[in-house]
């Protein structure tokens, strides 16, 4: 572990990936995807990415304005201490919604930072043990006016057809 595990830049982006149809919820449509990615880079070269759905709130943002400005020059590997800062940041501010998704998106990063610089798996960092598991594909969303026929036909398509 000699590369320098030092923040040196937490970059975000911000995207909507409209879907081919819309999911009709009853109370309300969902026309497209709205996501957040952020990286956090380290001066060693380490590299770690997150995505998750925003729910169109401006997670982006709050990591860039209020959570990176608390990790840029510190030590990535100390976790529990960049934790701490963020939580001092955003102390006045509710962890429900945009900062709690915010906060989790870089929690995911710092981990996986660490346990880059480990050379271990963060599975096994967390405490796991490696184990076989079943794995089932399912699709979740049934577009208006298709038919069970059509949904198998939709997933049997090179690609899944999913949304």
């Amino acid at each position: 572990m000699s590369k320098d595990t030092t923040i040196a830049r937490v970059e975000t982006w911000a995207c909507s990936i409209p879907l081919a149809k819309p999911l009709s919820f009853g109370n309300f449509t969902v026309a497209a995807r709205a996501y957040a990615a952020v990286r956090i880079v380290t001066r060693g070269g380490l590299v770690a990415d997150c995505l998750s759905h925003t729910r169109r709130s401006p997670v982006d943002v709050a990591i860039a304005d209020l959570l990176a400005p608390q990790l840029i020059g510190r030590d990535a590997l100390q976790t529990g201490a960049r934790l701490a800062d963020i939580r001092r940041a955003i102390l006045a501010i509710e962890d429900d919604g945009v900062i709690g998704r915010a906060r989790s998106m870089v929690d995911i990063c710092l981990w996986d930072l660490k346990a880059q610089a480990l050379g271990v798996p963060v599975w096994q960092l967390l405490g796991g043990h490696m184990r076989d598991v079943r794995v089932a594909l399912v699709e979740g969303y049934e577009i208006e006016g298709e038919s069970e026929r059509d949904i198998a036909a939709r997933l049997a398509r090179p690609g899944g057809g999913g949304l």
